[in-house]
């Protein structure tokens, strides 16, 4: 980091480029930010990279940017099949065995109904370390003391002094011996959640960390990838997740970077890399960090493209997460700026995207107990009114692409391909006909 070193010339160039940001930070509220907002940020990157504070806030600008843009990307690719599932097909032990990290603060109803939800997987794993964090909550030690006392192999760590995410989590690894799961208490967990993201990080030696699809968890959202989204047609977690279990014939989706409301970590990356650096402070940029040092050393993040998990997002700090994530952001843009790229790699190939479309179609047949009805955008618009619990399809084909609308219970989902080919493959996995032309 900067540290303001290196004489009086150093300084006036530092105080010269602050003042030209600051000049120029009408432009930024333009970017949806306030003012006070904008200002800290550009303290901020002066305070991470000096006299490249200009650079670093113009990579942050270029990721806004690529964030408000993405949904405009075309499908371009569908996920990979392959001949073993990662999933719960796969071979019997492939997700058994992990040591799972739950890192605890306050926040006690969650964190009871977290642990109720594992107490039915306890049985598969080496581990349940759970990590108080000194919650100033007086119910939590007692809670957990207890969990402990019922459920086999539940080990109880108790901070002195409160730590925050990323060093709790460090504890929790170092008191791991097996490849790791990390559990924020704000998720709600389906069944078998655990050992499927365990078997999908095990279904390949390069793969350093994987991830479940989420209604709020940053790549990983169900529809929007980038931010918070509701219940896609009002469907409960379970109801998500036996959607997303349709596709458990399908590889791991490759993805720059995991997200640690709940991520599997390969052992063998902990080794060789180490944990999260605790430059992050409470959290907030660790886990990317984490995953782009791994790949540094030829390992991949990925998304378990069978398993999907409800994250109650922004818990764990309270009203100062959004702060603390803007800090994380530009500290981990500072250190891998070549993140933007991949980022937008990973968007404009739209593998995740085609693998949402594909869990929404299993999704509108299992809520409403109808196959989808399929037919040209027209048709759509000069047909009488649909039910609103029975699913419909419409396709449009403009310029060179192919426009796919899904209805149901009144809610709208628009996926755009790249082409009649990836579109006509996407419709024939989820065996609905694509129309004629």
């Amino acid at each position: 980091m900067y540290n303001g070193s290196g004489g009086t010339l150093v300084a006036h160039k530092v105080k010269v480029r602050l003042s030209v940001l600051i000049s120029n930070s009408a432009s930024w509220t333009r970017t949806g930010l306030s003012v006070s907002v904008t200002l800290d940020l550009i303290r901020t990157a002066c305070r991470i990279s000096g006299l490249g504070a200009p650079a670093l806030l113009s990579s942050y600008a270029n990721l806004w940017r690529l964030h408000r843009s993405y949904p405009n990307n075309r499908i371009r690719r569908l996920p990979k099949l392959e001949s073993t599932s990662p999933g719960l097909t796969g071979t019997p032990n492939s997700g058994r065995g992990a040591d799972i990290v739950v890192p605890i603060y306050n926040n006690f109803d969650d964190t009871k109904a977290l642990l109720e939800q594992l107490r039915e997987q306890a049985s598969d794993h080496r581990s349940i370390i759970l990590i108080n964090d000194c919650s100033t909550d007086a119910r939590i030690a007692p809670m957990l003391a207890n969990y402990c006392s019922e459920v086999h192999a539940t080990v109880l760590l108790e901070n002195e002094r409160n730590l925050g995410f990323v060093k709790t989590c460090n504890r929790g690894f170092e008191n791991a011996v097996s490849d790791v799961v990390i559990l924020n208490t704000d998720i709600e967990l389906p069944p078998d959640a655990v050992t499927r993201l365990t078997a999908c990080l095990r279904s390949a030696d390069d793969i350093a960390a994987a991830a479940p699809f989420s209604n709020s968890a940053y790549g990983l959202g169900v529809p929007d990838l980038i931010h918070h989204n509701e219940q896609v047609f009002g469907a409960d977690t379970q109801q998500m997740d036996k959607a997303f279990q349709t596709l458990c014939s399908f590889a791991p989706i490759d993805i720059p970077r995991a997200v640690g409301f709940c991520m599997a970590m390969s052992r063998k990356a902990i080794d060789r890399i180490g944990p999260f650096s605790t430059d992050f402070g409470q959290g907030y940029g660790e886990e990317a960090d984490f995953c782009m040092r791994a790949r540094k050393i030829g390992y991949r993040s990925v998304i378990a493209p069978d398993l999907y998990v409800r994250h109650h997002a922004g818990k764990s700090f309270g009203g100062t997460w959004q702060k603390k994530a803007r800090t994380g952001q530009l500290l981990f843009l500072h250190r891998h700026p070549q993140y933007i790229d991949m980022m937008r790699d990973y968007i404009d190939q739209g593998e995740a995207r085609a693998a949402i479309f594909m869990a929404l179609v299993a999704l509108s047949r299992g809520m409403s107990g109808r196959e989808p009805t399929v037919m040209k955008a027209e048709q759509f618009s000069k047909s009488s009114p649909t039910p609103t619990d029975s699913p419909v399809v419409s396709v449009s084909t403009p310029a060179d692409e192919v426009e796919v609308r899904l209805f149901l219970n009144g809610e709208t989902y628009l996926f755009s391909f790249a082409g009649s080919d990836v579109a006509r493959k996407a419709f024939e996995r989820v065996q609905i006909p694509f129309p004629r032309c």
